[in-house]
């Protein structure tokens, strides 16, 4: 097995590495080749690509006693006319959207919009649902996901110093917007569930680095808890944000376990270019510090604001700590409702569930059941597992280490969020999800374009993965035969 410092790296540097040490008529008739690709990605592999070619070639003149020169001019013939060359290059590399994969998130996404049609003017924390207030959160959400689309995935890999630091700034910045409107715009956690996106470019950052990788990578995990302790801290010096407090303990667990298991997998493939049987006992750090951080966040909270003691007399709060904020009896009568509409008693009505358009945001799927039954239900459970499939079988098909990492990190991020939101919807209280992808909009679509920017990724990565394996470009006609002749 090729280690993966040895593996597709070649992909992401520059074109004019490529030709650097050709004589000047070659670069220019490489020049000229790669010049007519409309697919600026794939110049540079396609570049490298002729370059060996071209390299070969061109020494197998000089051994037979050429000149620089006319070894030069020989080269550039055998290879064939450098427009025609470019002509068949452009053909042979040429983004591949799944179109499939493309058109069920539209499918799933229209269907939700169909969902919250049916709550138009139900009242909100921000006022009644109103036709534009779509018009504008279907905008946001198509605006992420072609972000997602035509960004080169590939620089989460390159620039990995600026992108923790983007997402420190992102989930700072989220935050304040969080603490400055008291919740009415934007919640931490949904900013919080892109780390595993982030965790993944710091996996692909450390490979082949073996044992020393993964404790780099352990360490770096760490950065998860700074949002934490820092939402934590302004609940304590600001008291009024207690009415839109949300616990984050459950959502940092759950994403320590999505980062488990990408670093499990990596270690598993091997990645890290040392003995799995070595690095398979450290990949436990991950776990233990998000358990120990999370442990450790929720009491020190508990114990600055002197509840330290209800703590331990119902340790139940750790779990699901919200019950606390809001009082045993929110919880209890937020089941009780959940079941009634679940398996409601013989000669008993149940009509809609919340005439309140936030709560049929968190609650879609017991909406979906008092109006159109299990059947109903069931229907919304298959459309999205028809997403999570179709995603799973774009990831596992993917050949480039960072492609890899960036599908499995998305597709792992909604197979847990559609997880949780079903948990909430069958009246289990473990913890509050952050919403259903495609179909939970979150407050003015926050929740939604974050589903929107993930799936544009996912989409981006299928899309120009194959540059990684850095595949033959397709000969031209004066090269297939020579090739044909060897």
């Amino acid at each position: 097995m090729r280690l993966p410092e040895e593996q597709k790296k070649d992909a992401l540097q520059p074109q004019d590495r490529a030709a650097q040490d050709l004589p000047a008529a070659l670069r220019g008739w490489l020049d000229d080749a790669t010049g007519q690709m409309r697919w600026k990605r794939a110049r540079p592999v396609a570049a490298r690509e002729l370059a060996d070619h071209l390299t070969d070639q061109y020494e197998a003149f000089l051994d037979e006693g050429m000149d620089e020169d006319e070894a030069a001019q020989a080269t550039a013939r055998e290879m064939g006319d450098a427009v025609e060359t470019g002509t068949l290059l452009d053909r042979a590399w040429r983004p591949r959207p799944d179109w499939v994969m493309l058109g069920i998130v539209l499918a799933v996404a229209a269907v939700g919009l169909g969902l919250h049609a049916l709550w138009l003017g139900l009242p909100s924390y921000s006022g009644p649902i109103m036709p534009f207030d779509y018009v504008k959160v279907l905008g946001l959400g198509a605006g992420f996901l072609l972000a997602g689309y035509f960004l080169d995935y590939t620089c989460l890999g390159r620039n990995f110093g600026d992108l923790c630091k983007l997402w420190i700034a992102v989930n700072a910045i989220a935050i304040l917007i969080w603490m400055v409107t008291v919740g009415q715009r934007i919640r931490p956690e949904h900013t919080l569930w892109l780390f595993p996106l982030v965790f993944a470019a710091i996996i692909y950052n450390q490979r082949g680095k073996g044992t020393t990788g993964l404790l780099v990578c352990a360490r770096k995990f760490l950065l998860l808890y700074l949002p934490l302790l820092v939402y934590n801290g302004l609940m304590l010096l600001f008291n009024y944000l207690y009415i839109v407090y949300r616990p984050l303990e459950g959502d940092m667990l759950v994403i320590t376990l999505v980062c488990t298991a990408l670093l499990f997998g990596a270690v598993r493939r091997g990645w890290f270019g040392a003995p799995r049987y070595k690095l398979l006992p450290r990949v436990l750090l991950v776990p233990a510090a998000g358990a120990a951080c999370t442990g450790i966040s929720f009491l020190l909270f508990q114990l600055l604001r002197g509840r330290i003691a209800s703590v331990f007399a119902d340790p139940s709060l750790a779990v699901n700590p919200i019950t606390e904020i809001f009082g045993h009896t929110y919880g209890q009568e937020t089941v009780s409702m959940i079941r009634g509409v679940l398996f409601p008693k013989a000669n008993e009505a149940t009509g809609l569930m919340f005439a309140d358009a936030d709560y049929a945001d968190q609650f879609l799927l017991i909406c979906v059941k008092s109006r159109w039954g299990w059947l109903g239900f069931a229907l919304l459970i298959a459309a999205l597992t028809v997403l999570l499939l179709f995603g799973f079988r774009l990831a596992v098909r993917q050949s480039g280490l960072l492609a890899t990492l960036v599908c499995h990190a998305v597709m792992l991020t909604l197979t847990v969020q559609v997880v949780l939101y079903v948990i909430q919807n069958l009246g289990i209280p473990l913890m509050e999800a952050p919403g259903l992808p495609l179909l939970s909009w979150g407050r003015d679509g926050v929740f939604l374009c974050q589903t929107m920017f993930l799936l544009g990724l996912l989409l981006s990565a299928q899309r120009s993965g194959e540059l990684e394996s850095g595949p033959a470009p397709c000969p031209a006609a004066g090269q297939a035969e020579t090739m044909d002749r060897e």
